[in-house]
């Protein structure tokens, strides 16, 4: 009896086994992960808060334990900087505490300002202690040169204080200017304390030599642009300015008699180099001291020399001629043609001579200056001619007339040139100046008119204007079989 009774009991106690096992294995999978404590759970690198068994913070803030934190969608807490609800905050890096007390804070090394309660100011202008700084939308405050708004620009240092002063201040090896309105100048020409400085669009003053638009300048090593005429040496290589501060390029220019070529980027040429198909050497200083070709010879002639047996000038060597084709009165202002211009242009041409024309001025204002380019294009169309050699006004002075030095500001002479030659220009001709090298040291702003060939009338060993030229006319009583006249005697440079 006592075996029966215990085999029952422990047949009875497997069964209760069996069913234990079974009871247990039909738990659903979740509820092995069902918290059945309160508290902070880490699972991986995110952190839970359970406020209660198996319930935990999601996309909210919770106060816990004096501490304020935010959990998102998914209950993990937040770390740093974050967004809810149109607003942003800061949670310290390592604990999660939210920040609830005013003031700065850093992370991922950009600056904010938490205001009282919590949300990081943004999207203005802060003022803090007498300082100022300027947040984004996203709360981070400018710091270094940066763009705020549309179009301006501004100075913070590394704590975001912005820059209120006018000066100068130097950021990343670029230098800048803020001015009175605590705003980085740019995209133009300023000047402070007569010093004239140029800034690009971002702020950034140029320094060395630097392009700016079309043209290249000098600015020193404050920025400080050099707006005088004169020689600049630089990393090696030299180059030269004319007054305004425009550096030469692609083209010939002349120094104290002395040829030189200047590059694109305004650079001296310096050794052996081509220019339009045609072989250069220099002195190591850029001094052109060899040409393949030299120089052509030319006149300029008018009525003044009557009847022009042209076949015998082309024998005498003669490449070139440029002839007038007309003149404004020096006291009506009336346009004139030369008599002997049609006579001229067509016999030098059937002669084989290369043509240009000119024009002796007499204008006092931008409008006659054009009105006597459209008279230099008309007739020349009316000649039939082919016109190689430039259009040229020819600007001197005759005591008492109308554009005389006595009687024509030097601005408005200037602004009549300039009037000419873009219109010689956009009519499809090569525009050109000729004046003595008093006049055009003088009676004309040549900065304004660098863009034009000059022919330089100077009776002397050698040129003396200091500008760049193409032709030198170097006397006016030359010899040439053919003209019974003493004529004017040219040199074009090629």
């Amino acid at each position: 009896m006592i075996q029966k009774h215990t085999k029952k009991i422990n047949i009875g106690i497997a069964i209760l086994a069996v069913l234990l096992i079974f009871a247990l294995a039909m738990v659903p999978a979740q509820g092995a992960t069902k918290k059945s404590k309160t508290g902070w759970k880490k699972s991986g690198s995110y952190t839970y808060y359970y406020y209660k068994s198996g319930k935990y913070y999601k996309n909210r803030f919770a106060t816990i334990k004096g501490s304020k934190y935010f959990f998102d969608e998914k209950g993990r807490l937040v770390k740093g900087h974050f967004s809810h609800e149109d607003n942003y905050y800061y949670s310290d890096a390592s604990s999660g505490k939210v920040k609830t007390t005013a003031g700065f804070v850093k992370y991922d090394g950009n600056r904010y300002y938490v205001t009282k309660g919590g949300t990081i100011y943004t999207g203005h202008t802060l003022k803090f202690k007498g300082k100022r700084y300027k947040a984004y939308a996203t709360g981070r405050l400018g710091t270094g040169v940066f763009k705020y708004g549309t179009v301006s620009r501004f100075y913070a240092d590394s704590n975001g204080v912005v820059k209120t002063t006018p000066g100068f201040v130097n950021y990343n090896g670029n230098r800048y200017y803020v001015n009175s309105e605590g705003k980085i100048e740019w995209g133009h020409t300023f000047k402070v304390s007569g010093y004239t400085y140029k800034a690009y669009a971002t702020g950034r003053l140029g320094k060395g030599i630097f392009k700016y638009g079309s043209k290249y300048y000098y600015g020193d090593s404050n920025c400080r642009v050099k707006t005088t005429k004169g020689w600049i040496n630089y990393n090696g290589k030299r180059y030269y300015a004319a007054s305004g501060g425009k550096i030469y390029q692609d083209q010939f220019i002349t120094v104290s008699g002395d040829r030189y070529y200047a590059s694109s980027t305004g650079a001296i040429q310096t050794g052996s180099f081509k220019v339009d198909g045609k072989n250069y050497k220099t002195t190591s200083t850029g001094r052109i001291i060899e040409l393949n070709t030299g120089k052509a010879i030319g006149i300029d002639v008018s009525y003044f020399q009557y009847e022009i047996n042209w076949k015998k000038v082309k024998a005498s060597g003669v490449k070139f001629a440029i002839i007038r084709c007309g003149y404004r009165g020096s006291t009506n202002g009336k346009l004139y043609t030369d008599s002997t211009f049609m006579r001229n242009i067509k016999g030098a041409k059937a002669a084989g001579i290369d043509v240009g024309v000119y024009f002796f001025t007499e204008a006092i204002n931008a409008k006659e200056g054009k009105e006597e380019a459209d008279f230099c294009i008309k007739q020349i169309k009316k000649s039939g001619v082919n016109v190689t050699y430039p259009v040229v006004i020819d600007t001197e002075n005759l005591s008492g007339a109308r554009a005389s030095s006595s009687r024509l500001s030097k601005t408005k002479r200037t602004e009549a040139v300039q009037a000419f030659c873009k219109q010689v220009k956009a009519k499809g001709y090569t525009p050109m100046i000729y004046a003595s090298t008093s006049w055009l040291n003088n009676q004309l702003n040549m900065s304004k008119l660098s863009d034009y060939y000059v022919w330089v009338a100077q009776y002397y060993k050698k040129v003396t204007y200091g500008g760049s030229y193409k032709c030198w006319q170097y006397t006016s009583s030359g010899k040439v079989n053919g003209i019974s006249t003493r004529v004017d005697m040219d040199y074009w440079y090629y």
